[in-house]
């Protein structure tokens, strides 16, 4: 299944060569890239043990949106921090 060209079975994980840490109201990079709670919650489900389709369910509920919205957010997350070589995808 694949929305955008985004595949849903992909298992996104950080970058270990990127240093981050948490603060109260999100994330923080070495880089300079700072995620609000929301990017932080998708930033940190990525481990490369759960797929983009387990993260966006645990996303949808903690944040009770439906499943469109939770998609859309979860991909935008991924989409730029994939951009800034945060995250890697493959």
């Amino acid at each position: 299944m694949s929305q955008d060209g985004i595949h849903l079975e992909l298992r996104p994980q950080k970058n270990m060569a990127v240093t981050w840490r948490e603060y109260q109201r999100g994330v923080l990079t070495e880089t300079g890239v700072a995620m609000n709670p929301t990017a932080a919650y998708v930033f940190k489900q990525c481990d490369g043990e759960r797929t983009l389709a387990e993260i966006v369910e645990a996303y949808q509920e903690t944040y009770g949106l439906v499943p469109d919205a939770a998609l859309d957010d979860v991909l935008s997350v991924v989409r730029e921090l994939e951009e800034q070589k945060i995250l890697l995808t493959e």
